[in-house]
Protein backbone atom coordinates (compact mmCIF):
# COMPACT_ATOMS: atom_id res chain seq x y z
CA UNK A 1 0.00 0.00 0.00
CA UNK A 2 1.23 3.56 -1.08
CA UNK A 3 -0.21 6.66 0.95
CA UNK A 4 0.27 10.59 0.15
CA UNK A 5 -0.50 12.42 2.86
CA UNK A 6 -2.03 16.11 2.14
CA UNK A 7 -1.36 18.74 4.74
CA UNK A 8 -1.73 22.27 2.81
CA UNK A 9 -4.98 21.84 0.78
CA UNK A 10 -3.86 24.90 -0.64
CA UNK A 11 -0.60 23.63 -2.07
CA UNK A 12 -1.98 20.99 -3.40
CA UNK A 13 -4.53 22.81 -5.24
CA UNK A 14 -1.65 24.78 -6.68
CA UNK A 15 0.14 21.77 -8.13
CA UNK A 16 -3.38 21.18 -9.40
CA UNK A 17 -3.71 24.53 -11.68
CA UNK A 18 -6.11 26.23 -8.88
CA UNK A 19 -4.10 28.68 -6.78
CA UNK A 20 -5.56 30.54 -4.14
CA UNK A 21 -5.20 34.27 -4.01
CA UNK A 22 -6.78 35.63 -0.95
CA UNK A 23 -10.49 35.46 1.08
CA UNK A 24 -10.65 39.32 0.89
CA UNK A 25 -12.92 38.93 -1.91
CA UNK A 26 -15.68 37.70 -0.36
CA UNK A 27 -17.53 40.90 1.57
CA UNK A 28 -18.72 37.90 3.93
CA UNK A 29 -15.86 35.76 4.52
CA UNK A 30 -17.23 32.85 3.80
CA UNK A 31 -15.50 32.43 0.19
CA UNK A 32 -11.78 32.39 -1.30
CA UNK A 33 -10.26 33.59 -4.37
CA UNK A 34 -8.81 31.46 -6.99
CA UNK A 35 -6.89 31.86 -10.09
CA UNK A 36 -6.84 29.26 -12.38
CA UNK A 37 -4.60 27.64 -15.41
CA UNK A 38 -5.80 25.45 -18.30
CA UNK A 39 -5.47 22.36 -16.26
CA UNK A 40 -7.27 24.01 -13.10
CA UNK A 41 -10.22 24.48 -15.37
CA UNK A 42 -10.10 21.12 -16.53
CA UNK A 43 -10.06 20.20 -13.13
CA UNK A 44 -13.20 23.13 -12.02
CA UNK A 45 -15.15 21.87 -14.51
CA UNK A 46 -15.09 17.83 -13.91
CA UNK A 47 -15.79 19.00 -10.08
CA UNK A 48 -19.33 20.53 -11.09
CA UNK A 49 -19.83 19.07 -14.31
CA UNK A 50 -20.28 21.36 -15.99
CA UNK A 51 -17.98 24.81 -18.29
CA UNK A 52 -16.79 27.46 -16.32
CA UNK A 53 -17.28 31.08 -17.84
CA UNK A 54 -14.51 32.42 -15.25
CA UNK A 55 -13.83 35.85 -14.79
CA UNK A 56 -10.77 37.30 -16.20
CA UNK A 57 -7.93 35.77 -13.86
CA UNK A 58 -6.38 38.49 -10.80
CA UNK A 59 -2.69 37.71 -11.41
CA UNK A 60 -0.80 35.95 -13.99
CA UNK A 61 0.50 32.76 -12.52
CA UNK A 62 -0.99 29.37 -10.41
CA UNK A 63 2.39 27.69 -9.90
CA UNK A 64 4.51 27.38 -13.05
CA UNK A 65 1.35 28.00 -15.41
CA UNK A 66 -0.09 31.01 -16.77
CA UNK A 67 -3.55 31.81 -14.86
CA UNK A 68 -6.20 31.98 -17.49
CA UNK A 69 -9.21 32.93 -14.83
CA UNK A 70 -10.32 33.47 -11.61
CA UNK A 71 -13.17 31.96 -8.87
CA UNK A 72 -14.57 32.32 -6.00
CA UNK A 73 -15.01 29.28 -4.11
CA UNK A 74 -17.02 28.46 -0.35
CA UNK A 75 -14.85 27.67 2.09
CA UNK A 76 -16.80 24.65 3.01
CA UNK A 77 -15.99 23.64 -0.52
CA UNK A 78 -11.98 23.28 -0.59
CA UNK A 79 -12.19 19.95 1.35
CA UNK A 80 -14.36 18.43 -1.30
CA UNK A 81 -12.29 19.51 -4.22
CA UNK A 82 -9.04 18.09 -3.21
CA UNK A 83 -10.90 14.41 -2.60
CA UNK A 84 -11.95 15.17 -6.26
CA UNK A 85 -8.73 15.54 -7.34
CA UNK A 86 -6.73 13.16 -5.48
CA UNK A 87 -9.31 10.43 -6.58
CA UNK A 88 -9.36 11.91 -10.19
CA UNK A 89 -5.34 11.17 -9.75
CA UNK A 90 -5.53 7.92 -9.42
CA UNK A 91 -6.09 7.16 -5.30
CA UNK A 92 -8.26 4.18 -4.79
CA UNK A 93 -9.32 5.54 -1.65
CA UNK A 94 -9.09 8.70 0.52
CA UNK A 95 -9.16 9.16 4.12
CA UNK A 96 -9.91 12.71 5.39
CA UNK A 97 -9.38 13.63 9.27
CA UNK A 98 -10.69 16.90 10.55
CA UNK A 99 -10.75 16.72 14.86
CA UNK A 100 -9.69 18.66 17.55
CA UNK A 101 -7.94 16.81 20.52
CA UNK A 102 -7.16 18.21 24.11
CA UNK A 103 -3.81 18.49 23.19
CA UNK A 104 -3.82 18.67 19.13
CA UNK A 105 -5.59 19.28 15.94
CA UNK A 106 -5.31 16.87 13.25
CA UNK A 107 -6.58 18.60 9.78
CA UNK A 108 -5.00 16.30 6.63
CA UNK A 109 -6.05 14.02 3.76
CA UNK A 110 -4.15 10.57 2.64
CA UNK A 111 -4.20 9.24 -0.58
CA UNK A 112 -4.23 5.45 -0.33
CA UNK A 113 -3.10 3.26 -3.73
CA UNK A 114 -3.06 -0.39 -3.48
CA UNK A 115 -5.01 -2.91 -3.00
CA UNK A 116 -7.86 -2.53 0.50
CA UNK A 117 -5.89 -5.59 2.12
CA UNK A 118 -4.86 -6.17 5.69
CA UNK A 119 -1.61 -2.85 5.61
CA UNK A 120 -4.50 -0.75 4.31
CA UNK A 121 -7.36 -2.01 7.91
CA UNK A 122 -4.33 -1.74 9.97
CA UNK A 123 -4.21 1.77 9.21
CA UNK A 124 -7.80 2.41 9.27
CA UNK A 125 -7.98 1.38 12.60
CA UNK A 126 -5.36 3.67 13.07
CA UNK A 127 -6.91 6.65 11.99
CA UNK A 128 -9.73 5.83 14.07
CA UNK A 129 -8.06 5.93 17.33
CA UNK A 130 -6.29 8.63 16.64
CA UNK A 131 -8.56 11.02 15.84
CA UNK A 132 -11.39 9.06 18.25
CA UNK A 133 -13.51 8.55 15.21
CA UNK A 134 -13.55 11.70 13.31
CA UNK A 135 -12.63 11.12 9.51
CA UNK A 136 -14.51 10.24 6.31
CA UNK A 137 -13.31 7.89 3.81
CA UNK A 138 -14.09 8.14 0.32
CA UNK A 139 -13.46 5.49 -2.40
CA UNK A 140 -12.67 5.48 -6.04
CA UNK A 141 -15.35 3.45 -7.83
CA UNK A 142 -14.88 1.31 -10.50
CA UNK A 143 -17.83 2.65 -12.06
CA UNK A 144 -16.85 6.25 -12.18
CA UNK A 145 -16.19 8.48 -15.43
CA UNK A 146 -14.57 11.19 -14.62
CA UNK A 147 -16.05 11.39 -11.15
CA UNK A 148 -19.50 10.94 -12.58
CA UNK A 149 -21.73 7.62 -12.29
CA UNK A 150 -21.58 5.55 -15.34
CA UNK A 151 -25.56 3.80 -15.83
CA UNK A 152 -25.19 -0.27 -15.57
CA UNK A 153 -27.90 -0.75 -18.54
CA UNK A 154 -27.19 2.51 -20.99
CA UNK A 155 -24.15 3.07 -20.42
CA UNK A 156 -25.06 6.73 -20.37
CA UNK A 157 -22.78 9.33 -17.65
CA UNK A 158 -25.29 10.42 -15.11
Amino acid sequence: MKTDTINSFHDYLKNQGVGYLTSEACGIGIRALFDYSERGLRVLNGFFGTNLNGHPNMNSYVGNDRAIGSIVLPHSMIRSLVVYCLLMNGADAVIDVQHSGSAYYMNHMTAIYGEFDEEYYDYLRNVSELSQGHYNVWVNSATAYNGRNRHAFSGRVE
